[in-house]
């Protein structure tokens, strides 16, 4: 029984082990754990502040350009009265090119998304001559460049050169700024 000593010298070092360092290493593992869990919280809350920097220096440089695109764009405080005189003015400028409407007809407004602007959505069935035709659209662009092409599909008539008709019928946008939403 000399190793009794021994024997329990061994246990008691078990049972440290078991119910002392077992339990301190498991508990360190936890830490170095969570340790690692906040560091990478850390790491993404500073790439956030560096993208919200980021972003606020795009807004920065996009908020002049777009003030200055939006000063561009028609305000008006009727829209009716708005839509009249647009569509009076369109009809003349299409006229003087030898383009005859044949039907206008708005197709309804809706804004445009992050901006104080809204999009009008016109139907319009034009009849003319090629040429005239291309050249009311290109003085068109010149002259209203808010006003843009979203669709057209033509037909043609006649089969003599000059006796050769275009029917379009075409779908266009006009972007135009209530007063009570000006910005």
């Amino acid at each position: 029984m000399q190793n009794k000593p021994l024997l329990l010298a061994v246990l008691a070092v078990l049972v440290l082990a078991k119910f002392v360092l077992l339990p301190l290493s498991e508990w360190q593992q936890q830490q170095l754990s969570e340790l690692a869990l906040l560091h990478n919280k850390l790491e993404k809350t500073k790439r956030l502040v560096l993208s919200k920097e980021e972003l606020a220096a795009a807004f920065s440089a996009v908020e002049k350009p777009y003030k200055t695109l939006a000063e561009k764009v028609p305000q008006t405080s009727d829209k009716q009265k708005y839509r009249l005189e647009f569509q009076q003015q369109l009809e003349s400028l299409l006229a003087t090119h030898r383009v005859q409407v044949v039907s206008f007809a708005w197709q309804g407004d809706k804004p445009v998304a992050g901006a104080d602007i809204s999009e009008a959505r016109i139907e319009l069935r034009l009849r003319g001559m090629p040429a005239d035709y291309v050249s009311a659209i290109a003085d068109l662009q010149q002259q209203m460049p808010l006003f843009k092409t979203e669709d057209v599909y033509y037909t043609f008539t006649g089969s003599v050169a000059p006796t050769v008709q275009l029917d379009s019928r075409a779908t266009f946008r006009l972007y135009f700024r209530e007063s009570g939403h000006a910005g």
